[in-house]
This record gives structure tokens, C-alpha cells and sequence, in this order.
């Protein structure tokens, strides 16, 4: 087993990149000395980005930042706070065997989600039980739906689904 954290990936990815290579019994190629870059826009934030094209890009921890900020506002401010709450409570245990908290800037010695309010320990895994039937009707409603396609289609006529496809597909070449 190879394990590997995430910080200590964002400090040194070349030397991960080396490692993981020769775990897999391969190389990592050596950059060219000059590259093209490509433009890529990220659906979030139309802002054009510049990619390199055979090269690796850099990393830096910035996306980790932002999954910490958001973390923590869903804790802090969420109308759901008593749920993440209670998933921060029962967690904790698993994610501290790997050096990591999910409590943890959360005020003095994360007491926002150790102290929480009585309810919590009720309403958590209410939420729990109820975010848990949502996900349920939701694979329910997609394979019904997938379900149903399956049958129709074969009885229609030939015209009609080449007809959808192009729909489909001018579709999907305005979206880009």
C-alpha cells in the first residue's frame, strides 16, 4: 500500500510523481524545454485558463483551502450546521488515525462541533436518515428513467431516434 498525504504531495509533486512511477514500474517523462499551452474555461468561472499541453501543471494548495473555507462555513452558518455537525462528531476518530481534523479551525480546540448543542446528537442522524432517502428516491427516479429508455426505444421507429440524436448532438455542440 502506498499512502500518500496531500500536503506532502503540494510541497514535492515531482518527487511523488517519481515514486508512484516506479511503484508502477514506469517514469515520469522529462518536460519538454518548450511547450504550447492550451486555453481551458472552468464552468464556475468563465475566466480563460492557460494549460500546459505535454508538461505537468504545478500544484499548490489553494484548492484545499477552499474545501477547508467551505467546511467551515457549512459548519458555522449552514441551516443544516446540526448535521455537519454530527458528521464532523462521528468522523473525527477515522480522520485523526491519518493526522487530519474536521474540527479544526473551528474556534479554541474545535469546541464549535465538540461543545454543539444537545440537539445535535437527535437532529444529526435525523438528517442523516433523511439525506439518505433523498439519495434513495433520486437513484430510484434515474433508474427508472434509464429503465424506461431501455424498453422504449426499441419500439420506436427507426426515424424517431435518429431524429433525437441529432437533436442531442446540435445541442451538446451549443453548449460549448
Amino acid at each position: 500500500m502506498y499512502e500518500l498525504k496531500s500536503e506532502d504531495y503540494v510541497k514535492n509533486s515531482g518527487k511523488y510523481h517519481r515514486e508512484i512511477a516506479a511503484l508502477l514500474g514506469t517514469r515520469v517523462p522529462e518536460p519538454p524545454r518548450e511547450d504550447q499551452f492550451r486555453t481551458v474555461t472552468d464552468w464556475r468561472d468563465p475566466a480563460r485558463l492557460l494549460v500546459p499541453e505535454h508538461r505537468m501543471e504545478e500544484t499548490t494548495g489553494v484548492h484545499n483551502d477552499k474545501y477547508v473555507a467551505r467546511w467551515r462555513n457549512l459548519v458555522r452558518n449552514s441551516f443544516f450546521k446540526s448535521y455537519y455537525r454530527y458528521i464532523a462528531k462521528k468522523n473525527e476518530p477515522a480522520f485523526a488515525k491519518y493526522g487530519y481534523s474536521l474540527t479544526s479551525g473551528l474556534g479554541p480546540t474545535g469546541e464549535l462541533v465538540r461543545g454543539g448543542k444537545r440537539g445535535d446528537a437527535i437532529i444529526g442522524p435525523l438528517y442523516c436518515c433523511r439525506a439518505n432517502a433523498w439519495a434513495l428516491i433520486q437513484r430510484i427516479g434515474m433508474h427508472c428513467k434509464w429503465y424506461g429508455k431501455r424498453k422504449i426505444r426499441p419500439i420506436l421507429p427507426e426515424f424517431v431516434v435518429t431524429r433525437t440524436r441529432q437533436a442531442r448532438q446540435r445541442e451538446s455542440f451549443g453548449k460549448t
